[in-house]
C-alpha cells in the first residue's frame, strides 16, 4: 500500500507542476487561480505538519503566494511529502493521527485516509484553477491521471 501512495503523490507532483507552470507562464495570472494554487501548496504543508506533529500557522492555509514563489514553494512541499512517504513502513499507514483543524476542533484519522484526502483535495482545487485559466488560455493543461500513467509507461518502455 505504501507504493500506491508513493505513486499517487508522484502523480500529484506531476499534475501540480503542470498547473503551476501554466500559472507562472502567464504575465498576469488570475488572482483567484494563484490563491487556489497557493491553497493546494499550503494545505500540503499544513497536513504534513499535522501528520508529523509539528506546529504551523493556522492562518497559512489560505495565504496567497506570489507568482514568483509558487514553483519554489511547490517544490519544497512536494519534496517534504515525498521524503516523508519514503520513510513510512507499511504499518504506518494504519496508524491514527491526532490533529486540530483550523477551527480548533480535534480529530483522529488514519494516516491512509489523510493521504487520500490530501490527493482528492488537490485534484478538486486544480479543477477550480483550470476554470479560472479558461479565460486566459486557449488550450487548458491536462492533468488527468491516465495521461500521467501513459507518460510513465512510455518512459519505462524507452529505458
Amino acid at each position: 500500500m505504501k507504493e500506491y501512495f508513493i505513486n499517487l503523490f508522484r502523480y500529484e507532483i506531476w499534475a501540480n507542476n503542470i498547473i503551476a507552470d501554466s500559472l507562472t507562464g502567464l504575465d498576469n495570472p488570475p488572482e483567484k487561480a494563484l490563491s487556489l494554487m497557493s491553497h493546494i501548496i499550503n494545505a500540503q504543508e499544513v497536513w504534513l505538519c499535522r501528520i508529523t506533529g509539528k506546529t504551523y500557522d493556522m492562518n497559512s492555509v489560505w495565504k496567497t503566494l506570489s507568482k514568483a514563489d509558487i514553483k519554489s514553494a511547490l517544490n519544497n512541499s512536494s519534496s517534504a511529502l515525498t521524503l516523508y512517504l519514503g520513510c513510512l513502513s507499511g504499518n504506518d499507514l494504519e496508524k491514527y493521527i491526532d490533529y486540530t483543524n483550523i477551527k480548533g476542533e480535534s480529530f483522529k484519522s488514519l494516516l491512509k485516509d489523510i493521504l487520500t484526502h490530501l490527493s482528492f483535495h488537490s485534484a478538486y482545487h486544480r479543477g477550480q484553477v483550470k476554470i479560472r485559466l479558461k479565460t486566459v488560455l486557449n488550450v487548458l493543461p491536462s492533468t488527468h491521471y491516465i495521461i500521467f500513467v501513459r507518460e510513465n509507461n512510455s518512459k519505462k518502455k524507452k529505458k
